[in-house]
């Protein structure tokens, strides 16, 4: 009876280690994670959302720049980028500008981000997933999550 007793406990302790070591994996950078967020931010451009597209800018980024302080300079700035827009390709007033994702590469703990840019159906502008492109849209994979930004984030919300 102890035999079985003490050949229980082992197992039950083997159970409980096996179940411990399972569920501490520390989270990696993958390429599903960073198209997952890079979603998530564009569907947030897209309707115009600007507090939610703030949730994904890194913690530096959020200790230089308050919520509202983002959410007011985003308005303003994608405003004058939508003006400009219709004006140099000659848009009307009924539609939005569009954010489709297109690609996600990840070295590491750097993500790029391919994204086009449409109106009505018609690209405007792509973003490269090359990291070797000026016009590459960058991700860092902090603490277990993928941010939008550089390394050196700006020191404030501009």
């Amino acid at each position: 009876m102890r035999r079985l007793v003490m050949v229980l406990m082992v197992f039950l302790f083997s159970i409980g280690i096996i179940g411990i070591a399972c569920s501490s994996s520390t989270s990696q950078p993958t390429e599903e994670g960073l198209e997952q967020r890079a979603q998530a931010w564009s569907d947030a451009f897209n309707e115009g959302n600007y507090s939610d597209m703030y949730r994904y800018f890194p913690p530096e980024f959020k200790e230089a720049c308050a919520p509202g302080e983002f959410v007011d300079y985003s308005r303003a700035t994608f405003a004058e980028i939508e003006d400009y827009m219709k004006l140099t390709f000659g848009l009307d007033d009924g539609g939005r500008l569009h954010l489709k994702l297109v690609d996600v590469l990840v070295e590491g703990t750097n993500g790029f981000v391919e994204q086009e840019l449409s109106y009505q159906g018609d690209v405007l502008y792509s973003m490269s997933s090359s990291d070797d492109s000026d016009n590459t849209l960058k991700w860092k994979f902090i603490d277990g999550e993928w941010f939008m930004g550089e390394d050196d984030p700006d020191e404030d919300c501009e």
